[in-house]
């Protein structure tokens, strides 16, 4: 980490999800749930879009389709800071991923023995939905710096371009994972 890690400012974000989890967070903010599935695109943590609204309320309706449970799909509000952050737009913090990389695949025997990022069913072949060699490599990064990243950000390619033969594609977005729950300053009602 540097000098320039923490953004220290405000940030507004969005997390999709079901209702009852947003009226949860609404009346008790410390009860927050963190994901610690393999996949997790930027390691374990509480996810936000950053000021998307509607990439949030898309992932929730997304997510109410693959439910075999009732799931009503909504958005709350994240007021949250990027302290210590793990800015994978910065290029000291790309080249602090690539070192972890390396140090796990060399604690893993070689890179055919680490787990692999691979798409899902319904996805595009090229978007790797489920990020199981992302989520170790950060996880084994936040573990090696002793938990000293308390937040994660990352720009994510995803979906087929909005027209032929450009480069801007439908579901690009900001992704925000909190791994320090104090980075978390409260939950709002989004006006829509």
């Amino acid at each position: 980490m540097t000098l320039y890690d923490n953004r220290g400012t405000l940030w507004i974000g969005f997390h999709g999800c079901d209702r009852s989890v947003r009226d949860g967070l609404l009346l008790n903010p410390f009860d927050v749930r963190v994901s610690r599935e393999s996949y997790d695109w930027l390691g374990s943590g509480f996810y936000i879009w950053e000021g998307n609204y509607q990439r949030a309320l898309q992932w929730a309706l997304d997510k109410q389709k693959r439910c075999d449970y009732p799931f009503e799909p909504v958005v709350v509000g994240v007021v949250y800071e990027l302290s210590n952050c793990l800015d994978l737009t910065d290029s000291a913090c790309i080249k602090s991923i690539s070192n972890a990389y390396q140090d796990l695949k060399e604690l893993f025997g070689g890179s055919a023995n680490l787990p692999t990022n691979r798409p899902t069913k319904n996805s595009l072949q090229e978007d790797m939905i489920l990020r199981d060699l992302d989520c170790a490599v950060i996880n084994y990064l936040c573990y090696k710096v002793d938990n000293q990243i308390d937040t994660a950000r990352g720009v994510f390619i995803e979906g087929g371009p909005v027209y032929e033969g450009g480069k801007i594609y439908e579901k690009t977005h900001i992704q925000i994972c909190i791994k320090n729950l104090d980075c978390i300053k409260g939950f709002f009602m989004p006006k829509v």
